[in-house]
């Protein structure tokens, strides 16, 4: 770990809720929000957040967010929202 780094700690179960969390004094209030989220995140997909933070900034950026169509392709997933929008 680099010195002076002030990082945030959390502990989520296998649904992406939080179990615990500890943070360092000074850390960055913006942080907090961000490390939950990645925490949450690769709980619900299984995956390490520093593989899904490579696939995160091509084809699936902002994963964080997806509250909708979900299972199949990125490109069948989008042409079922949008069908779900026409009608």
């Amino acid at each position: 770990m680099q010195k002076g780094k002030n990082l945030t700690f959390q502990l989520v179960d296998a649904s992406g809720h939080l179990l615990a969390f500890k943070r360092m004094d000074g850390v960055l209030l913006g942080a907090i929000d961000i490390a939950i989220r990645k925490v949450k995140t690769s709980a619900l997909f299984q995956k390490p957040f520093h593989i899904l933070g490579k696939i995160s900034s091509g084809r699936l950026y902002q994963i964080e967010h997806s509250n909708g169509v979900s299972g199949s392709t990125i490109e069948n997933d989008s042409a079922m929202a949008q069908a779900g929008i026409e009608s």
